[in-house]
């Protein structure tokens, strides 16, 4: 056992370990109403709970989308710094270097649905300058440029599909690129999937997907397009959650489990 302790630790001491999608910043809303004041995450959260943890934000809802994402940024940015002894704000894989040489978590920012620009390349540009550094196109329903994943199950809500990306999503997309900035196509639909890696000229993540050949989840990800991200340089960073492994859900006509939104 000591062994096996003493392999894990070097192991953890050589490589970096990422979490790609983390709904902190999201409970912190629902439960604090962003008041981390009233919550001790040293004493009320054990280690292995909070401090593995990179900082991301999700926003399910398209009102006031720009609005409630700035704020968990914010919050985002006031954790770090009322945690500074094992936090420190990454922008740039150097910092993520230089945190992990330190002995610190690297705690970066990303967005979690596409609606948090509004079809605004301008906002895309200053989410980019207070800290966000991927964005993931959809998230619980299309936006006007770009179908979610949930169209592959007879939903899309909200917005009609484009069937992969619009002009505007190109458009995004070939931003995200000049800006420095991740594209991230967990939640799209598949013919998203395989629009933005025709165009990207930078690889893309998928923050959490699972395989498609594992199970049939419409968030699952293709062989076709696994060999596209392997020519992309891309990665699939992979997602424990049961439903994405095994058909243990059931998800009916709406992309819903068990009577809540799929994560």
């Amino acid at each position: 056992m000591i062994r096996s302790k003493t392999r894990v630790d070097k192991l953890l001491d050589d490589f970096p370990i990422f979490d790609g999608h983390n709904d902190l910043p999201s409970m912190l809303k629902n439960l604090l109403n962003n008041d981390i004041s009233s919550f001790n995450f040293s004493e009320d959260l054990t280690q292995s709970e909070f401090f593995r943890l990179s900082e991301l934000i999700k926003n399910s809802n398209l009102k006031d989308a720009v609005e409630k994402t700035l704020e968990q940024i914010d919050v985002i940015h006031k954790l770090v710094d009322d945690y500074s002894d094992d936090l420190v704000l990454a922008t740039s894989s150097f910092q993520v270097e230089e945190a992990m040489k330190n002995g610190k978590i690297a705690s970066l920012i990303g967005i979690g649905g596409g609606h948090a620009i509004n079809s605004n390349l301008a906002i895309l540009r200053m989410l980019y300058k207070t800290g966000a550094r991927y964005m993931t196109l959809s998230h619980m329903c299309n936006t006007p440029w770009v179908d979610v994943s949930d169209v592959e199950v007879g939903d899309g809500s909200v917005y009609p599909g484009v069937y992969g990306l619009s002009e505007f999503g190109e458009h995004v997309v070939i931003e995200m690129n000049r800006l420095g900035m991740m594209v991230d196509i967990s939640h799209v639909s598949t013919a998203a999937m395989r629009h933005v890696l025709r165009i990207s000229e930078a690889p893309v993540i998928f923050s959490h997907s699972g395989a498609r050949a594992v199970h049939n989840h419409p968030r699952n990800v293709p062989d076709d397009v696994l060999e596209m991200v392997r020519d992309n340089n891309g990665i699939v960073m992979i997602i424990f959650y049961s439903c994405y492994l095994i058909n243990n859900c059931g998800i009916n006509n709406r992309g819903t489990i068990k009577g809540r939104s799929l994560i």
